[in-house]
């Protein structure tokens, strides 16, 4: 434990180096023919016009903007000082070749010591700066971290307008667009006719409740009400939940998540999406995975179908055609995420061959640019 007297002498160099007045016996640089700069000339401006001097003096040019804005934000928020700064670009590589001299320049080994870390170091060994020095420290840190977080905050407003500049054109035409892309009834009404017979219980048993997330034409309603299943849908575009009610179908108008977290725990036997993940965020998705298992009864089953990114024809050209769509999602990846939310007997299906095009000899070639333009996974809660 330091004595009273070690300790304010402590304070008192600490003191002086953050205040730039230590005045120590320091030799001053001997230069031919060149006088030197002094080092209080250069801190005597401020802002831009202190770094445009420092360059002009110490490099012999001009400063890039992103050096300007960069060092001025240091100094703002106080991670730098002035003579951090001045020691900084004198001691570069390119400080060093111009060998401009500058007289009260503080060793770097001292200026070092204003650094935030070295003053913890330095707590260590029984050296404490005062509370007023650590109060304003920690003032500037919480500053520095308030406008980090404001360009983070700026930066999310940015992405969230990105992903909801689609709303528009999908209210308006997107059941058009659906209908001229996705397919004919007739192709969806095929396409949808391997789940009846994959999903052991829909043609074996009747009455299951039944659950299908943007249920968009109601296609599959359709053909799960054949079966005799108590089926209902979730959807946000009007004029697809119109079109399904019109047919005597119940689709609620609502955020799919929301409608998961108002449901009772074991509600349905079956919850089915189509076409619906590619279109949310990795944490949207995550969360709606976990909220579908606990809505789901043991034994029940939990179907998503969407584009393959592993064929190349569809990773890098469909996918596109829909601007709604937000990322493709690997297999691999959701495979994960089902088996760690807690599902079993995980299977995934790949579907819809590219038809129409030139044939490629190659299986392995044939398959990464012709093949399953889509898979599903389905699984089961134990």
């Amino acid at each position: 434990m330091p004595n009273r007297s070690s300790e304010d002498n402590a304070q008192k160099i600490l003191r002086d180096i953050k205040d730039q007045s230590l005045d120590l016996p320091l030799p001053e640089p001997t230069f031919s023919g060149v006088k030197p700069v002094q080092v209080n000339d250069l801190r005597a401006f401020d802002g831009e016009e202190f770094l445009t001097q420092v360059y002009r003096t110490l490099l012999l040019r001009e400063p890039e903007q992103t050096a300007i804005d960069k060092t001025l934000f240091e100094l703002n928020v106080g991670l730098r000082s002035k003579m951090q700064v001045i020691s900084n670009i004198r001691n570069s590589p390119e400080g060093k070749k111009r060998n401009v001299p500058v007289s009260g320049l503080l060793p770097a080994f001292l200026i070092k010591i204003m650094d935030s870390k070295t003053m913890l170091l330095l707590k260590q060994f029984g050296l404490r700066a005062s509370l007023k020095d650590l109060t304003r420290e920690i003032e500037q840190l919480k500053d520095a971290q308030r406008l980090s977080q404001k360009k983070m905050d700026q930066q999310l407003v940015s992405l969230k307008e990105g992903w909801a500049g689609t709303e528009y054109f999908s209210n308006k035409y997107y059941s058009k667009f659906e209908e001229q892309f996705r397919g004919s009834r007739e192709v969806m009404v095929e396409r949808f006719n391997y789940y009846l017979n994959h999903i052991d219980f829909i043609k074996q048993d009747t009455g299951r409740r039944c659950l299908d997330l943007g249920s968009g034409h109601g296609v599959w309603l359709d053909l799960l009400r054949d079966q005799k299943q108590v089926a209902q849908g979730v959807e946000i575009n009007q004029q697809m939940i119109d079109e399904c009610n019109a047919r005597g179908h119940h689709v609620t108008k609502q955020d799919m998540l929301e409608f998961l977290k108002a449901k009772e725990d074991n509600t349905f036997d079956l919850i089915s999406g189509f076409h619906i993940i590619e279109h949310v965020s990795t944490d949207t998705l995550t969360h709606l995975v976990e909220q579908a298992f606990v809505v789901i009864k043991p034994g029940g089953y939990l179907l998503f179908e969407t584009p393959n990114p592993g064929t190349v024809l569809t990773s890098t050209y469909n996918f596109y055609l829909d601007p709604s769509h937000h990322t493709p999602i690997h297999p691999l990846f959701i495979e994960f995420l089902f088996r760690s939310v807690g599902f079993v007997d995980i299977e995934i299906i790949r579907l819809h061959p590219c038809e129409g095009q030139p044939e490629i000899k190659d299986p392995y070639l044939s398959t990464l640019i012709q093949g399953p333009q889509d898979y599903s996974i389905l699984a089961k809660k134990p």
